[in-house]
């Protein structure tokens, strides 16, 4: 199954401590299906998804001149497929937000007061995905204190598996990961 294939509802991003944005993806066995890779050299964040034969599928791009951080997310070929955006002034609850090649708003994402779940919703309001962070509590066990990786986990719902494009929605889990928790 391609890494971004329409039937796959589950991704798990692990992100390796210090190079925000280079890993492993797995699907929901844990097995490898793709990989993050951070591009050292580059003006701004490159983070190249790739299939296991090494081919990039997606690309996310950071803007470095911006009052915010903001990710812009092309397809293989460089077309722009949407830009992540978050709300710096948003308070309690972590918010972002995907807007298409148009300026329209394709989905938002809403964390928890702690930041380690989200839910993406489209703008109807209905739920399309859950991010959740899968090693809450790195740090809390002389275990935990030396495992650097950050895991999170994408479960798309059944009612959006093949109607969204599943390079978003990863792309969001990545953003998730750099904005807040590095």
């Amino acid at each position: 199954m391609p890494l971004f294939d329409a039937g796959r509802k589950f991704y798990v991003l692990v992100q390796n401590k210090g190079d925000y944005g280079s890993g492993e993806i797995l699907d929901e066995n844990r097995n490898k299906i793709g990989l993050m890779h951070r591009v050292d050299i580059s003006i701004g964040g490159k983070i190249e998804l790739k299939d296991l034969e090494g081919e990039a599928e997606c690309v996310l791009y950071e803007k470095i001149v911006a009052p915010r951080q903001i990710f812009s997310v092309k397809d293989s070929s460089g077309n722009f497929l949407g830009r992540i955006k978050w709300n710096a002034g948003g308070g309690i609850q972590s918010q972002l937000w995907l807007e298409g090649p148009g300026g329209t708003q394709l989905f938002q994402a809403r964390g928890n007061l702690m930041r380690r779940d989200f839910t993406i919703f489209n703008p109807n309001g209905l739920e399309v995905a859950q991010v959740n962070r899968l090693d809450k509590w790195n740090g809390t066990s002389v275990k935990g204190m030396f495992d650097y990786k950050r895991k999170f986990r994408l479960q798309i719902t059944d009612d959006a598996v093949g109607r969204v494009d599943a390079r978003l929605l990863v792309g969001f889990v990545i953003v998730i990961g750099n904005f807040f928790h590095n």
